[in-house]
């Protein structure tokens, strides 16, 4: 009896010393981490080097769209300046709240994504006395999206915005709606070239922005309003007769979306850069995080290599990619391949990242931009051969 009672107490504390041992075993082996990969080392010049150059001046269009929901008599420059200062400061809240609209927004929604005939349904909106009184009341707002779309130089940051994102889609959104109804309001005395000119403008900036961003919420916005181009200037092209159809069909709907729309290398850089602040075991909710989740967190920490998981992110988000790189991306399940970086291999092994869904939108884009060209092409050349019969 005695004797099974000394092996009890010889037992107990070795069972439970034993995920401690285990523990500090993993962490004295992790303690030193990898050197950054070639790719890695590439990411983090991109980053320096952008936050180096991005200008405040009065050519970047991205300033202004960050100060976009500046009121009225307010300079969206000044605010957008502001907030560009404010998003290199970690801990800064930035304010992005924007301005609550009338509900008239949700039917000119609705118009324009109506399955039959949103051209009726437009005609029928623009003769509400409401609509009217709208586009009267928020003319500036038409004039300040007008000053937007004007700038044909945009230079954001891979710096990671993580209370919101600052681009005010909404009120972009609005602006972009009630400048198109105005067009339509009185398309019947707009010159074709002048419309195709419109179009043009707003379909090439948002081309420079899908082009140029880091951010990958702020590309899948610009490709929302290439789509919303198309639709809108279809039901603004109709309204004119064959002949002026042509006219106002703007250059940049006749050939293929740039190959730089279609691609994310940049947007990766941004993605890696907001990945390596979370393996750091940073988050915007750190205040508010419970003590459980900030021991477990700090428990965590010493099993994870910072830059060896960096580098395999990199990795992952470049799998066609030739890598210089000791680490290898590939999960296993084997344990021993757990050893070094046990948990930043489990993390990326449990959330690969994958862009193939944001790019699938993009080919979508162009697919409608190929498909609507045809048809109002084929459209002007049924019309064309029907005034040649009703002449003959």
């Amino acid at each position: 009896m005695n004797s099974f009672v000394k092996a009890i107490k010889w037992l107990v504390p070795a069972v439970l010393l034993l995920p401690v041992g285990l523990y500090l075993l993993l962490a004295g082996i992790n303690l030193f981490d990898s050197k950054p990969s070639v790719l890695a080392i590439d990411y983090q010049n991109q980053i320096a080097r952008i936050k180096d150059t991005t200008s405040e001046d009065a050519s970047n269009g991205y300033v202004f769209a960050l100060g976009f929901t500046a009121p009225q008599i307010e300079s969206p420059m000044a605010l957008g300046k502001q907030r560009l200062k404010l998003l290199y400061e970690v801990d800064a809240a930035i304010s992005t709240q924007e301005a609550e609209l009338p509900n008239v927004f949700n039917q000119i929604n609705n118009c324009l994504n109506a399955p039959e005939s949103p051209s009726a349904c437009v005609v029928t909106l623009l003769a509400n006395p409401e609509m009217t009184a709208l586009l009267t009341d928020y003319q500036w707002l038409i004039s300040r999206y007008q000053q937007l779309i004007n700038f044909d130089h945009w230079q954001d940051t891979a710096q990671f915005e993580y209370y919101h994102p600052l681009i005010p889609f909404t009120s972009l959104q609005a602006a972009q709606q009630l400048s198109f109804l105005r067009v339509l309001s009185h398309v019947d005395k707009l010159d074709p070239q002048h419309i195709s000119s419109m179009l043009n403008q707003e379909m090439v900036f948002w081309q420079t922005v899908a082009s140029d961003t880091y951010n990958l919420e702020t590309k899948l916005i610009a490709n929302a309003f290439m789509a919303n181009n198309i639709k809108w200037g279809e039901l603004v092209i109709a309204r004119l007769g064959g002949a002026k159809q042509m006219k106002a069909l703007p250059a940049s709907w006749q050939s293929a979306l740039p190959d730089a729309v279609f691609s994310f290398e940049k947007v990766k850089v941004r993605e890696w850069n907001y990945y390596r602040y979370l393996i750091k075991g940073n988050s915007p909710d750190d205040a508010k995080a419970p003590l459980v989740t900030k021991f477990i967190t700090w428990l965590l920490l010493p099993l994870t290599q910072q830059q060896d998981t960096a580098n395999r992110y990199v990795e992952l988000l470049n799998p066609a990619a030739d890598l210089d790189s000791p680490a290898s991306a590939k999960c296993s399940d084997k344990f021993k391949d757990y050893i070094i970086n046990p948990f930043g291999k489990l993390l990326l092994c449990s959330s690969s990242p994958s862009l193939v869904s944001f790019e699938q939108r993009f080919r979508e884009t162009e697919n409608q931009r190929a498909s609507m060209v045809s048809k109002l092409q084929q459209n002007i050349l049924s019309q064309n051969q029907l005034k040649t019969k009703v002449i003959y």
